[in-house]
Protein backbone atom coordinates (compact mmCIF):
# COMPACT_ATOMS: atom_id res chain seq x y z
CA UNK A 1 0.00 0.00 0.00
CA UNK A 2 1.49 3.36 -0.95
CA UNK A 3 2.61 5.88 1.89
CA UNK A 4 -0.48 8.62 1.13
CA UNK A 5 -2.99 5.62 0.86
CA UNK A 6 -1.93 4.24 4.09
CA UNK A 7 -2.19 7.04 6.04
CA UNK A 8 -5.28 8.31 4.83
CA UNK A 9 -6.66 5.22 5.41
CA UNK A 10 -5.44 4.81 8.97
CA UNK A 11 -6.43 8.96 9.29
CA UNK A 12 -10.32 7.41 7.88
CA UNK A 13 -10.38 4.29 10.58
CA UNK A 14 -9.11 6.15 13.77
CA UNK A 15 -11.78 8.99 13.17
CA UNK A 16 -14.82 6.74 12.98
CA UNK A 17 -13.69 3.54 14.83
CA UNK A 18 -15.09 3.57 18.20
CA UNK A 19 -14.86 1.12 21.23
CA UNK A 20 -17.42 -1.32 22.03
CA UNK A 21 -16.42 -2.96 24.88
CA UNK A 22 -14.56 -0.60 28.17
CA UNK A 23 -13.11 -2.16 31.70
CA UNK A 24 -15.49 -1.43 34.32
CA UNK A 25 -13.26 -1.54 37.45
CA UNK A 26 -15.60 -0.90 40.00
CA UNK A 27 -17.48 -3.98 38.83
CA UNK A 28 -15.01 -5.92 38.29
CA UNK A 29 -13.71 -5.92 41.47
CA UNK A 30 -17.30 -6.37 42.67
CA UNK A 31 -16.86 -9.83 40.98
CA UNK A 32 -13.96 -11.06 42.16
CA UNK A 33 -14.76 -10.51 45.88
CA UNK A 34 -17.65 -12.08 45.18
CA UNK A 35 -15.75 -14.82 43.94
CA UNK A 36 -14.04 -15.30 46.40
CA UNK A 37 -16.44 -15.33 49.20
CA UNK A 38 -18.46 -18.09 47.51
CA UNK A 39 -15.44 -20.33 47.66
CA UNK A 40 -15.67 -22.18 51.28
CA UNK A 41 -12.63 -22.30 53.23
CA UNK A 42 -10.64 -25.98 53.14
CA UNK A 43 -11.06 -27.23 56.51
CA UNK A 44 -8.22 -30.04 57.98
CA UNK A 45 -9.41 -31.47 61.38
CA UNK A 46 -7.67 -33.29 63.61
CA UNK A 47 -7.38 -36.96 62.73
CA UNK A 48 -8.21 -36.19 58.83
CA UNK A 49 -6.02 -38.13 56.48
CA UNK A 50 -4.33 -35.33 53.99
CA UNK A 51 -2.32 -38.12 52.15
CA UNK A 52 -1.75 -41.79 52.87
CA UNK A 53 1.45 -43.58 52.56
CA UNK A 54 1.60 -45.07 48.93
CA UNK A 55 -0.57 -42.97 47.23
CA UNK A 56 0.38 -40.40 44.60
CA UNK A 57 0.05 -36.76 46.38
CA UNK A 58 -1.45 -34.63 43.96
CA UNK A 59 -0.56 -30.72 43.78
CA UNK A 60 -3.88 -29.44 45.71
CA UNK A 61 -2.55 -32.20 48.47
CA UNK A 62 1.11 -30.39 48.33
CA UNK A 63 -0.58 -27.31 48.59
CA UNK A 64 -2.97 -27.99 52.05
CA UNK A 65 0.87 -29.69 53.58
CA UNK A 66 3.19 -26.43 52.58
CA UNK A 67 0.20 -24.42 54.26
CA UNK A 68 0.16 -26.11 57.29
CA UNK A 69 3.88 -25.92 57.88
CA UNK A 70 4.41 -29.40 56.99
CA UNK A 71 6.77 -29.30 53.78
CA UNK A 72 10.75 -28.18 53.57
CA UNK A 73 12.66 -27.84 57.21
CA UNK A 74 11.27 -30.27 60.27
CA UNK A 75 12.34 -27.52 62.74
CA UNK A 76 10.93 -24.09 62.38
CA UNK A 77 12.19 -21.62 64.89
CA UNK A 78 9.45 -19.75 65.07
CA UNK A 79 7.46 -22.90 66.21
CA UNK A 80 10.54 -23.61 68.69
CA UNK A 81 10.17 -20.25 70.26
CA UNK A 82 5.95 -20.43 70.50
CA UNK A 83 6.51 -23.76 72.22
CA UNK A 84 8.82 -22.20 74.31
CA UNK A 85 7.11 -18.92 75.31
CA UNK A 86 3.93 -20.99 75.69
CA UNK A 87 5.72 -22.96 78.23
CA UNK A 88 6.67 -20.34 80.47
CA UNK A 89 3.50 -18.73 80.43
CA UNK A 90 1.90 -21.46 81.77
CA UNK A 91 4.77 -22.33 84.18
CA UNK A 92 5.09 -18.20 84.92
CA UNK A 93 1.01 -18.30 86.12
CA UNK A 94 1.19 -21.20 88.19
CA UNK A 95 4.60 -20.11 89.69
CA UNK A 96 2.82 -16.71 90.18
CA UNK A 97 -0.33 -17.96 91.85
CA UNK A 98 1.59 -20.48 94.56
CA UNK A 99 3.64 -17.84 95.06
CA UNK A 100 0.77 -15.13 95.62
CA UNK A 101 -1.94 -16.75 96.88
CA UNK A 102 -0.50 -20.16 98.07
CA UNK A 103 2.72 -20.14 99.63
CA UNK A 104 2.13 -22.87 101.68
CA UNK A 105 1.73 -25.39 99.23
CA UNK A 106 5.64 -24.61 98.62
CA UNK A 107 6.32 -24.90 102.56
CA UNK A 108 4.10 -28.26 103.46
CA UNK A 109 4.45 -30.12 100.26
CA UNK A 110 7.50 -28.78 97.88
CA UNK A 111 8.18 -27.47 94.49
CA UNK A 112 8.90 -31.52 93.65
CA UNK A 113 5.72 -32.15 94.28
CA UNK A 114 4.08 -29.65 92.10
CA UNK A 115 5.82 -29.77 89.45
CA UNK A 116 5.42 -33.53 89.03
CA UNK A 117 1.34 -33.16 88.99
CA UNK A 118 1.99 -30.40 86.40
CA UNK A 119 4.75 -32.52 83.97
CA UNK A 120 2.39 -35.98 84.36
CA UNK A 121 -0.97 -33.60 83.98
CA UNK A 122 0.54 -32.41 80.92
CA UNK A 123 2.04 -35.68 79.49
CA UNK A 124 -1.27 -37.12 79.73
CA UNK A 125 -3.03 -34.30 77.74
CA UNK A 126 -0.58 -34.77 74.94
CA UNK A 127 -1.08 -38.14 74.75
CA UNK A 128 -4.99 -38.29 74.83
CA UNK A 129 -4.81 -34.83 72.76
CA UNK A 130 -3.14 -36.40 69.84
CA UNK A 131 -6.59 -38.41 69.71
CA UNK A 132 -8.95 -36.34 69.73
CA UNK A 133 -9.28 -32.51 71.49
CA UNK A 134 -12.49 -33.65 72.99
CA UNK A 135 -11.04 -36.59 75.25
CA UNK A 136 -8.34 -33.75 77.17
CA UNK A 137 -8.55 -35.08 80.31
CA UNK A 138 -8.18 -31.79 81.85
CA UNK A 139 -10.54 -32.97 85.00
CA UNK A 140 -7.52 -35.42 85.49
CA UNK A 141 -5.11 -32.79 86.59
CA UNK A 142 -7.86 -30.90 88.55
CA UNK A 143 -9.19 -33.19 90.60
CA UNK A 144 -5.78 -34.59 91.80
CA UNK A 145 -4.24 -30.68 92.24
CA UNK A 146 -7.85 -30.54 94.22
CA UNK A 147 -7.27 -33.42 96.51
CA UNK A 148 -3.59 -33.18 96.88
CA UNK A 149 -4.23 -29.33 97.75
CA UNK A 150 -7.42 -27.37 97.26
CA UNK A 151 -9.72 -26.44 95.14
CA UNK A 152 -8.47 -22.89 94.67
CA UNK A 153 -6.18 -24.35 93.14
CA UNK A 154 -7.74 -26.62 91.38
CA UNK A 155 -9.78 -23.91 89.88
CA UNK A 156 -6.31 -22.23 88.43
CA UNK A 157 -4.85 -25.34 86.85
CA UNK A 158 -8.11 -26.04 85.27
CA UNK A 159 -7.51 -22.38 83.20
CA UNK A 160 -4.00 -23.55 83.22
CA UNK A 161 -4.86 -26.78 81.66
CA UNK A 162 -7.10 -25.24 79.23
CA UNK A 163 -4.52 -23.17 77.67
CA UNK A 164 -2.37 -26.11 77.16
CA UNK A 165 -5.19 -27.60 75.37
CA UNK A 166 -5.33 -24.70 73.26
CA UNK A 167 -1.44 -25.04 72.57
CA UNK A 168 -1.98 -28.89 71.48
CA UNK A 169 -5.22 -28.27 69.82
CA UNK A 170 -4.08 -25.18 67.16
CA UNK A 171 -6.02 -23.40 70.19
CA UNK A 172 -9.27 -24.27 68.63
CA UNK A 173 -11.95 -22.53 70.87
CA UNK A 174 -14.44 -25.57 70.52
CA UNK A 175 -11.77 -27.85 72.39
CA UNK A 176 -10.96 -25.12 75.00
CA UNK A 177 -14.48 -24.21 76.05
CA UNK A 178 -15.37 -27.82 76.80
CA UNK A 179 -11.79 -28.01 78.73
CA UNK A 180 -12.28 -25.20 80.80
CA UNK A 181 -15.79 -26.06 81.58
CA UNK A 182 -14.90 -29.90 82.73
CA UNK A 183 -12.60 -28.30 84.53
CA UNK A 184 -14.06 -26.24 86.70
CA UNK A 185 -16.67 -28.55 87.09
CA UNK A 186 -14.32 -31.27 88.60
CA UNK A 187 -12.80 -28.83 91.30
CA UNK A 188 -16.23 -27.67 92.56
CA UNK A 189 -17.26 -31.57 92.60
CA UNK A 190 -14.35 -32.70 94.27
CA UNK A 191 -15.62 -30.39 97.39
CA UNK A 192 -13.78 -33.04 99.76
CA UNK A 193 -13.43 -36.40 99.13
CA UNK A 194 -14.21 -39.07 101.99
CA UNK A 195 -13.46 -41.92 99.72
CA UNK A 196 -12.14 -42.74 96.31
CA UNK A 197 -16.25 -43.35 95.14
CA UNK A 198 -16.40 -39.63 95.46
CA UNK A 199 -13.98 -38.96 92.80
CA UNK A 200 -15.51 -41.69 90.13
CA UNK A 201 -18.72 -39.68 91.33
CA UNK A 202 -16.93 -36.33 90.45
CA UNK A 203 -16.28 -37.82 87.06
CA UNK A 204 -19.72 -38.48 86.05
CA UNK A 205 -20.56 -34.57 86.83
CA UNK A 206 -17.99 -33.86 84.72
CA UNK A 207 -19.17 -36.15 81.77
CA UNK A 208 -22.94 -34.60 82.00
CA UNK A 209 -21.14 -31.07 82.27
CA UNK A 210 -19.05 -31.89 79.37
CA UNK A 211 -22.10 -32.96 77.54
CA UNK A 212 -24.25 -29.67 78.11
CA UNK A 213 -21.16 -27.85 76.98
CA UNK A 214 -21.06 -29.59 73.74
CA UNK A 215 -24.68 -29.31 73.11
CA UNK A 216 -24.64 -25.49 73.65
CA UNK A 217 -21.38 -25.20 71.21
CA UNK A 218 -24.41 -27.45 68.67
CA UNK A 219 -26.76 -24.91 69.51
CA UNK A 220 -24.47 -22.14 68.53
CA UNK A 221 -23.46 -23.18 65.45
CA UNK A 222 -19.78 -23.54 66.33
CA UNK A 223 -20.02 -27.45 65.88
CA UNK A 224 -21.70 -28.91 62.47
CA UNK A 225 -24.30 -32.20 63.07
CA UNK A 226 -24.16 -33.35 59.82
CA UNK A 227 -20.52 -34.58 60.30
CA UNK A 228 -19.52 -38.47 60.07
CA UNK A 229 -17.47 -37.55 63.29
CA UNK A 230 -20.13 -36.13 65.56
CA UNK A 231 -21.28 -39.50 66.99
CA UNK A 232 -16.86 -40.37 67.54
CA UNK A 233 -16.40 -36.92 69.53
CA UNK A 234 -20.07 -37.00 71.82
CA UNK A 235 -18.37 -40.70 72.53
CA UNK A 236 -15.21 -38.86 73.71
CA UNK A 237 -17.04 -35.97 75.61
CA UNK A 238 -18.85 -38.75 77.43
CA UNK A 239 -15.89 -40.93 78.65
CA UNK A 240 -13.77 -38.31 79.57
CA UNK A 241 -15.38 -37.34 82.97
CA UNK A 242 -14.65 -41.71 84.36
CA UNK A 243 -11.21 -41.63 82.67
CA UNK A 244 -9.97 -38.94 84.68
CA UNK A 245 -11.63 -40.18 87.79
CA UNK A 246 -10.14 -43.58 86.88
CA UNK A 247 -6.84 -41.99 86.20
CA UNK A 248 -7.24 -39.60 89.42
CA UNK A 249 -7.51 -42.64 91.50
CA UNK A 250 -4.59 -44.56 90.42
CA UNK A 251 -2.28 -41.49 90.50
CA UNK A 252 -3.43 -41.15 94.15
CA UNK A 253 -1.50 -43.82 95.70
CA UNK A 254 1.51 -42.79 94.19
CA UNK A 255 2.10 -39.52 95.19
CA UNK A 256 0.84 -40.28 98.57
CA UNK A 257 3.47 -42.86 99.03
CA UNK A 258 6.47 -41.09 97.15
CA UNK A 259 5.89 -37.61 98.65
CA UNK A 260 4.79 -38.94 102.13
CA UNK A 261 1.25 -36.85 102.12
CA UNK A 262 -1.72 -37.18 104.36
CA UNK A 263 -5.10 -36.70 101.96
CA UNK A 264 -8.13 -37.30 103.39
CA UNK A 265 -8.62 -40.63 101.29
CA UNK A 266 -5.54 -41.71 103.07
CA UNK A 267 -6.63 -40.77 106.65
CA UNK A 268 -9.69 -42.54 106.26
CA UNK A 269 -8.12 -45.86 105.23
CA UNK A 270 -5.54 -45.02 108.47
CA UNK A 271 -9.00 -45.22 110.47
CA UNK A 272 -10.12 -48.68 109.62
CA UNK A 273 -10.06 -50.61 112.51
CA UNK A 274 -8.76 -53.58 109.79
CA UNK A 275 -5.22 -51.43 109.89
CA UNK A 276 -2.63 -53.95 111.08
CA UNK A 277 -1.51 -51.83 113.73
CA UNK A 278 -5.22 -50.80 115.13
CA UNK A 279 -5.89 -54.80 114.85
CA UNK A 280 -3.24 -55.71 117.31
CA UNK A 281 -3.78 -52.89 119.47
CA UNK A 282 -7.37 -53.94 119.74
CA UNK A 283 -6.69 -57.71 120.20
CA UNK A 284 -3.53 -57.24 122.84
CA UNK A 285 -4.26 -54.10 124.48
CA UNK A 286 -7.81 -53.41 124.54
CA UNK A 287 -8.20 -50.93 127.07
CA UNK A 288 -5.49 -48.67 125.13
CA UNK A 289 -7.57 -48.99 121.92
CA UNK A 290 -10.82 -48.16 124.31
CA UNK A 291 -8.50 -45.28 125.43
CA UNK A 292 -7.47 -43.68 122.07
CA UNK A 293 -11.17 -44.00 120.95
CA UNK A 294 -12.12 -42.00 123.59
CA UNK A 295 -9.36 -39.36 122.67
CA UNK A 296 -10.14 -39.29 119.46
CA UNK A 297 -13.48 -38.57 119.78
CA UNK A 298 -12.46 -35.52 122.26
CA UNK A 299 -9.80 -34.19 120.15
CA UNK A 300 -11.96 -34.32 117.24
CA UNK A 301 -14.65 -31.92 118.42
CA UNK A 302 -12.12 -30.05 119.94
CA UNK A 303 -10.17 -29.20 116.54
CA UNK A 304 -13.00 -29.04 114.91
CA UNK A 305 -14.75 -26.09 117.29
CA UNK A 306 -11.69 -24.16 116.49
CA UNK A 307 -10.93 -24.81 112.95
CA UNK A 308 -7.71 -27.55 112.74
CA UNK A 309 -8.05 -30.83 110.65
CA UNK A 310 -10.50 -32.86 113.05
CA UNK A 311 -10.00 -35.64 110.42
CA UNK A 312 -6.02 -35.74 110.87
CA UNK A 313 -6.51 -35.22 114.53
CA UNK A 314 -8.77 -38.11 115.37
CA UNK A 315 -6.88 -40.34 113.33
CA UNK A 316 -3.60 -39.30 114.88
CA UNK A 317 -5.13 -39.56 118.54
CA UNK A 318 -6.10 -43.13 117.05
CA UNK A 319 -2.48 -44.21 116.91
CA UNK A 320 -0.44 -41.91 119.48
CA UNK A 321 -0.24 -44.82 122.08
CA UNK A 322 0.55 -47.95 119.90
CA UNK A 323 3.71 -47.92 121.62
CA UNK A 324 1.96 -49.50 124.26
CA UNK A 325 1.90 -52.61 122.21
CA UNK A 326 5.51 -53.47 123.96
CA UNK A 327 4.93 -53.89 127.28
CA UNK A 328 0.91 -53.79 127.82
CA UNK A 329 -0.09 -55.49 130.94
CA UNK A 330 2.71 -52.21 132.47
CA UNK A 331 -0.22 -49.96 131.77
CA UNK A 332 -3.35 -49.54 134.52
CA UNK A 333 -5.45 -49.41 131.69
CA UNK A 334 -4.90 -53.05 130.38
CA UNK A 335 -4.66 -55.00 133.67
CA UNK A 336 -7.26 -57.34 134.56
CA UNK A 337 -9.10 -57.83 137.19
CA UNK A 338 -6.91 -59.65 139.80
CA UNK A 339 -4.25 -59.12 138.08
CA UNK A 340 -0.64 -58.04 140.17
CA UNK A 341 0.28 -54.70 139.20
CA UNK A 342 4.22 -55.22 138.07
CA UNK A 343 4.99 -51.37 139.21
CA UNK A 344 4.78 -52.74 142.49
CA UNK A 345 7.92 -54.59 142.43
CA UNK A 346 9.69 -52.23 140.91
CA UNK A 347 11.52 -48.79 141.71
CA UNK A 348 9.85 -45.64 140.71
CA UNK A 349 12.62 -44.73 138.52
CA UNK A 350 12.34 -48.00 136.64
CA UNK A 351 8.61 -48.15 136.67
CA UNK A 352 8.85 -43.93 134.98
CA UNK A 353 11.42 -45.17 132.35
CA UNK A 354 8.97 -48.15 131.54
CA UNK A 355 6.16 -45.60 130.46
CA UNK A 356 8.35 -43.12 128.88
CA UNK A 357 9.40 -45.56 126.74
CA UNK A 358 6.10 -46.43 124.78
CA UNK A 359 6.35 -43.21 123.00
CA UNK A 360 9.82 -44.43 121.65
CA UNK A 361 8.36 -47.95 120.98
CA UNK A 362 5.55 -46.35 119.23
CA UNK A 363 7.63 -44.28 116.85
CA UNK A 364 9.56 -47.25 115.67
CA UNK A 365 6.09 -49.50 115.48
CA UNK A 366 4.76 -47.42 113.45
CA UNK A 367 7.85 -46.77 111.00
CA UNK A 368 7.93 -50.52 111.06
CA UNK A 369 4.29 -50.31 110.00
CA UNK A 370 5.13 -47.36 107.13
CA UNK A 371 2.59 -44.59 108.78
CA UNK A 372 3.18 -41.59 107.26
CA UNK A 373 5.12 -38.97 108.95
CA UNK A 374 2.30 -36.40 110.03
CA UNK A 375 1.29 -39.64 112.36
CA UNK A 376 4.30 -40.48 113.79
CA UNK A 377 4.34 -36.67 114.99
CA UNK A 378 1.39 -37.60 117.04
CA UNK A 379 2.90 -40.24 118.83
CA UNK A 380 6.38 -38.19 119.00
CA UNK A 381 4.69 -35.22 120.58
CA UNK A 382 1.90 -36.56 122.46
CA UNK A 383 3.17 -36.04 125.87
CA UNK A 384 5.85 -33.11 125.05
CA UNK A 385 8.34 -32.77 128.06
CA UNK A 386 5.68 -33.70 130.70
CA UNK A 387 6.42 -34.90 134.17
CA UNK A 388 5.23 -38.58 135.03
CA UNK A 389 3.83 -37.48 138.20
CA UNK A 390 2.74 -40.30 140.13
CA UNK A 391 6.22 -41.78 139.74
CA UNK A 392 7.68 -38.53 140.47
CA UNK A 393 5.74 -38.33 143.67
CA UNK A 394 6.64 -41.80 144.53
CA UNK A 395 10.05 -41.31 144.13
CA UNK A 396 9.96 -38.19 146.18
CA UNK A 397 8.35 -39.62 148.93
CA UNK A 398 11.10 -42.59 148.86
CA UNK A 399 13.89 -40.31 149.13
CA UNK A 400 12.43 -37.83 151.79
CA UNK A 401 11.75 -41.37 153.99
CA UNK A 402 15.65 -42.19 153.39
CA UNK A 403 17.38 -39.21 153.54
CA UNK A 404 18.34 -39.98 150.25
CA UNK A 405 18.26 -36.28 149.12
CA UNK A 406 16.52 -34.60 146.20
CA UNK A 407 15.46 -36.36 142.80
CA UNK A 408 16.23 -34.87 139.84
CA UNK A 409 12.82 -33.78 138.23
CA UNK A 410 14.54 -34.42 134.61
CA UNK A 411 14.60 -38.15 134.97
CA UNK A 412 11.24 -38.41 135.39
CA UNK A 413 10.20 -36.28 132.10
CA UNK A 414 9.65 -37.33 128.89
CA UNK A 415 12.17 -36.48 125.92
CA UNK A 416 9.79 -34.57 123.72
CA UNK A 417 9.38 -32.77 121.59
CA UNK A 418 6.84 -30.42 122.72
CA UNK A 419 3.75 -30.72 120.46
CA UNK A 420 4.22 -28.06 117.41
CA UNK A 421 0.81 -27.95 115.67
CA UNK A 422 -2.82 -27.48 117.00
CA UNK A 423 -3.54 -30.85 115.97
CA UNK A 424 -0.59 -32.17 117.93
CA UNK A 425 -1.18 -30.30 120.58
CA UNK A 426 -5.12 -30.84 121.50
CA UNK A 427 -4.64 -34.77 121.37
CA UNK A 428 -2.22 -34.07 124.07
CA UNK A 429 -4.81 -32.35 126.43
CA UNK A 430 -7.43 -34.72 125.48
CA UNK A 431 -4.87 -37.56 126.03
CA UNK A 432 -4.41 -36.28 129.85
CA UNK A 433 -7.99 -35.07 129.98
CA UNK A 434 -9.49 -37.89 129.39
CA UNK A 435 -7.62 -40.10 131.84
CA UNK A 436 -7.83 -37.94 134.83
CA UNK A 437 -11.99 -37.52 134.36
CA UNK A 438 -11.92 -41.54 134.16
CA UNK A 439 -10.76 -41.35 137.99
CA UNK A 440 -12.96 -38.65 138.65
CA UNK A 441 -16.15 -38.89 141.63
CA UNK A 442 -19.28 -38.08 140.88
CA UNK A 443 -18.19 -36.33 137.66
CA UNK A 444 -21.14 -33.56 138.06
CA UNK A 445 -20.39 -30.48 135.30
CA UNK A 446 -19.12 -28.30 137.91
CA UNK A 447 -16.24 -30.48 138.88
CA UNK A 448 -16.17 -31.66 135.49
CA UNK A 449 -15.07 -28.24 134.09
CA UNK A 450 -12.70 -27.40 136.77
CA UNK A 451 -10.94 -30.64 136.01
CA UNK A 452 -10.96 -30.09 132.24
CA UNK A 453 -9.62 -26.07 133.45
CA UNK A 454 -6.95 -26.84 135.41
CA UNK A 455 -5.42 -29.40 133.53
CA UNK A 456 -5.31 -26.92 130.42
CA UNK A 457 -3.79 -24.30 132.66
CA UNK A 458 -1.48 -27.16 133.84
CA UNK A 459 -0.27 -27.61 130.65
CA UNK A 460 0.32 -24.16 129.77
CA UNK A 461 2.03 -23.29 132.79
CA UNK A 462 4.53 -26.39 131.84
CA UNK A 463 5.20 -24.54 128.79
CA UNK A 464 4.00 -27.80 126.82
CA UNK A 465 2.10 -25.87 124.52
CA UNK A 466 4.99 -22.92 123.69
CA UNK A 467 5.43 -24.34 119.78
CA UNK A 468 2.06 -24.29 118.86
CA UNK A 469 0.26 -21.65 117.35
CA UNK A 470 -2.85 -22.03 119.56
CA UNK A 471 -4.60 -18.89 121.18
CA UNK A 472 -5.80 -18.53 124.58
CA UNK A 473 -9.30 -18.47 123.35
CA UNK A 474 -8.87 -21.56 120.84
CA UNK A 475 -7.81 -22.97 124.19
CA UNK A 476 -10.62 -21.83 126.21
CA UNK A 477 -13.27 -23.07 123.13
CA UNK A 478 -11.21 -26.36 123.60
CA UNK A 479 -11.81 -26.31 127.08
CA UNK A 480 -15.99 -26.21 126.89
CA UNK A 481 -15.64 -28.30 123.96
CA UNK A 482 -13.86 -31.06 126.42
CA UNK A 483 -16.51 -30.39 129.15
CA UNK A 484 -19.54 -30.94 126.89
CA UNK A 485 -18.14 -34.34 125.30
CA UNK A 486 -16.91 -35.61 128.82
CA UNK A 487 -20.52 -35.02 130.28
CA UNK A 488 -21.93 -37.05 127.68
CA UNK A 489 -19.32 -39.67 128.12
CA UNK A 490 -19.67 -40.04 131.90
CA UNK A 491 -23.59 -39.26 132.28
CA UNK A 492 -25.62 -40.27 135.24
CA UNK A 493 -27.74 -43.36 134.55
CA UNK A 494 -30.89 -43.75 136.46
CA UNK A 495 -30.68 -47.58 138.51
CA UNK A 496 -33.22 -49.77 137.59
CA UNK A 497 -35.58 -51.89 139.91
CA UNK A 498 -34.94 -55.41 140.16
CA UNK A 499 -38.35 -57.02 139.45
CA UNK A 500 -39.83 -58.98 141.94
CA UNK A 501 -41.67 -62.65 140.10
CA UNK A 502 -44.03 -64.56 142.12
CA UNK A 503 -43.17 -68.43 142.15
CA UNK A 504 -46.63 -69.28 140.64
CA UNK A 505 -46.24 -66.58 137.70
CA UNK A 506 -42.50 -68.73 136.86
CA UNK A 507 -44.57 -72.12 136.92
CA UNK A 508 -42.70 -73.42 139.49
Amino acid sequence: IPDHVGRLFCAFVGKNLQPNLTLNKEETDKKIKMAIESVEPVKIRRGDYIVRRGDIVTEEQIAILEKMGMMGSSIRITEVLGALLSALIFCGFTAAYVGVYNTDLIEKKGIPLIASVVILSLVVLKILCSISGFLAPVAFGVMLSSTLWDRKFGTFFAAALSIAVGVMTGFDVVYMTVAITSGIAAALAVKQAWNRAQILQAGLVVSVVSVLTYGFLVMAGALATDDVGVWRDILFVVITGPLSSVLAVGSLPVFESVFDIITPLKLIELSNPEQPLLHRLLLEAPGTYHHSIMVGNLAEAAAWAIGADSLLTRVGAYYHDVGKLKRPYFFSENQMFGMDNPHDKMSPSLSATVIMAHVKDGVELAKEYNLPEVIIDFIREHHGTTLVSYFYAKAAEDAEAGNHGNVDEWSFRYEGPRPSSKETAIVMLADSIEAAARSLSNPNPARMETLVRRMIQDRLMDHQLDKCDLTLKELDIIGQTFTQVLLGLFHSRIEYPTMKIEDDERGQ
